[in-house]
């Protein structure tokens, strides 16, 4: 979710800011054709000047600004979602069967029919599923093959750093890195969305609240456990924030000192609601296996 917050709303921001003409001598047929997809094509690594070395949005900006681009080689928004593995189908189809499991577990709770943990886990990655896809629809999916664009200057790679960067694409692991980063240095939109997002997932994990558990350490296992996803996330992350400014040392040993135990502590509660969702199947309740009866759903029927 810190991966894709983080794309989603700087692609966003480049597109917006190229629209409106925010930057002196950029291709005026450019800036109308370009799209939001546009934007995450080049965050995804999509623009290269070599087999090496890809583009990043500071380095389209420059080279276009400056006429070392050839904008005739961008491709269209057409050509981008040609390379893209994943189309409007497939995220369709993805949507509806989510919706399904969601009905089917409103409905069982309706039915007075028990909902298994296994469930419940699921459901709480619907949210964080329906997140992800909101903010990444205009992203392109698997892009195996990046387009190489035509420069003006051979030797454009060695006079300016903003033009390009070297090594690796700014995988999901390093953007969710920079990203809890980001929050943890202060980011207000960002803790927000960590916080909206640790209440929701623990939340529905703690609707299992009162669920038929094999033993009582398991029930209360599982209580602590939602309890911690939806609390020390975003206290930790606050904390931090109210003390950055206060002094550096009460700063520095939280996030050190009190950080790195609670990091430990939500970790350790996350494998164990992973664990315990497949661990209570070994003995459910026989009204686990009742289906629902959706005619009686349907008024006279």
């Amino acid at each position: 979710m810190l991966s894709a917050f983080r794309q989603g709303t700087d692609a966003y921001l480049d597109y917006r800011l190229i629209k409106a003409g925010s930057f002196t001598g950029f291709d005026e047929d450019l800036a109308e054709r370009w799209t939001i997809k546009h934007s995450f094509y080049v965050a995804v690594g999509g623009l290269r000047i070599s087999n090496t070395s890809y583009l990043t949005m500071e380095g389209v900006i420059f080279g276009i600004t400056e006429k070392v681009v050839d904008v005739d080689t961008i491709p269209s928004q057409r050509a981008i979602a040609d390379k893209s593995k994943a189309d409007i189908t497939v995220k369709m189809i993805t949507i509806v069967q989510v919706r399904w499991l969601l009905v089917q577990c409103i409905a069982r709770a309706i039915s007075k029919l028990p909902v298994t943990t296994l469930e419940i886990t699921v459901l709480a990655y619907i949210p964080c599923m329906l997140f992800i896809t909101a903010f990444w629809w205009e992203k392109p999916y698997n892009v195996n093959e990046p387009t190489l664009l035509t420069i003006d200057r051979p030797n454009m790679r060695n006079e300016d750093d903003r033009i390009c960067r070297y090594g690796r694409l700014p995988t999901f692991i390093n953007c969710s890195l920079e990203g809890a980063l980001e929050i943890f240095e202060g980011n207000l939109s960002g803790i927000f969305v960590l916080a909206a997002a640790c209440f929701v997932f623990g939340g529905i994990h703690c609707t299992a609240w009162n669920f038929a558990f094999n033993s009582a350490a398991e029930r209360w296992l599982w209580r602590i456990s939602s309890v911690i996803l939806c609390s020390v996330i975003p206290v930790l992350s606050m904390a931090m924030k109210a003390t950055e400014q206060i002094m550096g040392m009460v700063h520095w040993f939280i996030v050190v000192w009190i950080g790195g135990p609670v990091l430990v502590l939500y970790v350790a509660a996350r494998l164990y609601l992973l664990v315990e969702c497949f661990v209570g199947l070994r003995s459910l309740p026989s009204e686990c296996y009742s289906t629902v009866v959706w005619t009686s759903f349907i008024s006279h029927v």
